[in-house]
């Protein structure tokens, strides 16, 4: 005996779905996605701030390659190792602010300049660059190399560069506080 087939029917219960999928928490791809887009975020805004604070050492290196480097007489000269020390000077009041290079002259100078001078090729370096405390002010016998005081010039200014993870500038917390 076969029951009712409408009686059966009636007796079936509906079919019970799933409650919907909320938002949250989202799938591992979207956590993914999400880490994916502030990690790039982080490092597009440090490449931005490393940029801007490596500005100055661009606009030197650009001036720097915009000198003629072979002079034709002896007062084109002095006038290259001239524009050298002013280069080096803006260079470093700019760059430097916070350490007040602007007195600085003589055996003073040359200590700064090595105290910021690249680690590679220091003593080369300071040696080429000691030149500019004579070189703008010596007669037409000088005997200087504009273009390895050029070269020295371009090795300090590319060694000022802050690199994407390196350590920024820093102000001293004593500077510049008047108690």
């Amino acid at each position: 005996m076969n029951p009712d087939p409408s009686q059966a029917l009636a007796e079936l219960r509906d079919i019970l779905l799933p409650p919907r999928p909320g938002w949250w928490p989202p799938a591992p791809g979207w956590w993914l996605l999400s880490l994916l887009i502030l990690g790039l975020s982080l490092l597009l805004l440090t490449w931005m701030r490393r940029r801007r604070e490596n500005r100055p050492v661009r606009l030197a290196l650009q001036e720097l390659a915009a000198l003629k480097l072979k002079p034709d007489n002896p007062d084109e000269h002095r006038r290259l190792y001239q524009d050298f020390s002013a280069l080096l000077r803006r260079f470093c009041l700019v760059f430097f602010a916070d350490r007040n290079p602007a007195g600085l002259c003589g055996q003073a100078w040359l200590n700064f300049l090595q105290e910021h001078a690249p680690l590679v090729k220091r003593p080369l370096l300071l040696q080429e660059l000691a030149v500019l405390l004579e070189a703008p002010y010596a007669r037409h016998d000088f005997n200087g190399d504009p273009e390895l005081t050029a070269r020295a010039l371009k090795i300090w200014f590319e060694g000022q560069r802050r690199g994407l993870f390196r350590q920024p500038r820093r102000k001293p917390l004593t500077e510049g506080r008047q108690t």
